[in-house]
């Protein structure tokens, strides 16, 4: 009977099986656990020497053997797949174990990300604050320093003019007459104006003597016109010389300072 160990007499499921039992073990001897407790195998009868059992008993024997064996490959199988299963628990556990930590690990990171990026926007706000206060602190002083120079030119502009107005007034004082001459100054003024507004008042009213004398020339002229038409339209047989009566302006009139016209001149309005 050749060796149960042996990989060429055992089939391929055989040699699987031992395969996974050695890693199985393996893998039990790094986890540590308690070790389980076999049966010890019976102690086997020495058959004295010289004796030859019956056949069945042999056989019997051979049965039971064989029961045992399968007995035992039944445990050792079972035995297999609670390792296994153990193995597969215990990978499960861990793979949900790394799965928790790979979470928390990742929690952990976002929430460090989140709290990085809350800084940074915070530190972005205050930056933000302090170059608005900056520019409005520049602005500021920009507004000041207009409001000094405006102020300041205001000041020299108001200083120059005062000292040309006292530079004039230093000048006038320099070149003003005695008073009594300034008085007969003013007074020569003061007859002029008065002289142009005695004028002015005489030639209005000289203009309006004119103007009423004029129309009194127009009206009597008018007053002839119409008792010569009169005249003619009653004796129309009279003749009467166009252009026998001499021509004289109102211009004429006035400038001779007579009103009174003879009968032979006409009066040009």
């Amino acid at each position: 009977m050749q060796d149960d160990n042996d990989p060429e007499a055992l089939s391929e499921y055989e040699a699987k099986r031992l395969q996974r039992m050695e890693e199985n073990k393996r893998m039990l001897a790094s986890l540590n656990l308690p070790a389980m407790a076999h049966r010890s195998p019976r102690p086997q009868v020495t058959k004295p020497a010289g004796k030859v059992e019956p056949t069945r008993r042999s056989s019997r024997q051979q049965k039971r053997r064989v029961v045992a064996e399968q007995q035992a490959r039944a445990r050792q199988l079972e035995e297999q797949r609670q390792l296994e299963r153990q193995a597969a628990q215990k990978q499960e556990r861990e793979a949900q174990i790394a799965l928790k930590r790979q979470q928390i690990e990742l929690e952990r990171q976002q929430q460090k990300l989140k709290r990085e990026q809350q800084k940074e926007e915070e530190k972005r706000k205050k930056q933000k604050i302090r170059d608005q206060k900056a520019e409005q602190r520049r602005r500021l002083r920009i507004q000041q320093l207009k409001q000094i120079e405006d102020q300041r030119l205001k000041e020299w502009r108001q200083q120059m003019r005062e000292q040309e107005l006292q530079r004039r007034r230093e000048l006038e004082r320099l070149n003003e007459p005695p008073p009594e001459i300034v008085a007969q100054r003013n007074a020569d003024v003061q007859k002029f104006i008065q002289e142009e507004l005695d004028k002015q008042a005489r030639l209005a009213k000289e203009k309006k003597q004119r103007e009423s004398q004029l129309q009194v020339l127009a009206t009597k002229k008018e007053m002839e016109r119409t008792k010569q038409e009169e005249q003619h339209r009653q004796h129309p047989t009279t003749e009467v010389k166009a252009g026998s009566k001499p021509v004289i302006t109102a211009d004429q009139v006035v400038a001779a300072g007579t009103l009174e016209l003879p009968m032979e001149f006409e009066l040009v309005l």
